[in-house]
């Protein structure tokens, strides 16, 4: 409420800049990358196949001096020509192999279809330091798309075709070893990956959320539904829903 007038649920949400880095526990003074198109892939062609006009095709810098963007082009140089072992021997160095493989464990888990190569941030100390990794935008995911539309319930997707890291950690014996191993650690008892626990955080926030959702269909769902981008497509199917569906 706003001078007592109803104007509905929101979510708070750090924005990730160089406060949120200092909250971190990181200095908050490198920079700070934003892969905004699916060309932020960690390779040397873009999302069509192409060769890069540059290597930083797909980021945009968030913090730092916007001028260098060395930190990245010396990352996409060693991911985009490395060999599968080079993650393993060397890849520490560029990256905290850890967090990317929590962040593939997330994209496939929750079938982030619209964050695994592109939406994240990517954060750097200073030369010589590891890039680390911030998730974002999380509109396309659990099976359903942006404008509410199912996904096929077969599609599993790995996505290493469109994040070139990814495609490493799968395709060497050690960092698949780690990769299976975490997502053991996630999907015990109690761990975010537990259906038990995950279907009581669902079942919380549903109770939460669903009072101003009722309210908030009644307002807007006639203008949602006809949105120009969602009415174009929906003639094509059958499968859009309202808040219950």
């Amino acid at each position: 409420y706003v001078n007592g007038v109803y104007t509905g649920l929101y979510l708070g949400s750090d924005r990730v800049d160089d406060e949120f880095i200092r909250q971190m526990g990181l200095s908050g003074d490198g920079d700070l990358y934003k892969a905004v198109t699916h060309d932020a892939n960690y390779g040397l062609t873009d999302a069509e196949g192409e060769p890069k006009a540059s290597l930083t095709q797909g980021f945009e810098k968030k913090e730092g001096d916007p001028e260098d963007w060395s930190s990245l082009t010396a990352l996409v140089a060693f991911t985009g020509s490395a060999e599968v072992s080079d993650l393993v021997s060397h890849g520490r160095h560029w990256i905290d192999v850890s967090e990317f493989i929590d962040w593939l464990l997330l994209a496939t888990y929750a079938l982030t279809e619209d964050s695994a190569g592109k939406n994240a941030y990517l954060y750097s100390d200073g030369p010589g330091e590891q890039m680390r990794f911030v998730p974002w935008d999380f509109n396309q995911s659990w099976g359903q798309g942006w404008n509410t539309r199912r996904k096929d319930v077969e599609r599993l997707p790995d996505y290493s075709d469109v994040n070139r890291i990814f495609e490493m950690i799968q395709a060497h014996p050690a960092t698949v070893e780690e990769l299976q191993h975490r997502y053991r650690v996630l999907r015990s008892d109690g761990g975010p990956f537990d259906p038990a626990w995950l279907q009581w955080k669902l079942d919380t926030y549903y109770s939460l959320i669903a009072p101003s959702a009722a309210r908030d269909w009644a307002r807007w769902g006639d203008e949602y539904q006809s949105f120009e981008r969602w009415d174009e497509i929906r003639d094509a199917h059958d499968d859009w829903n309202d808040y219950e569906g």
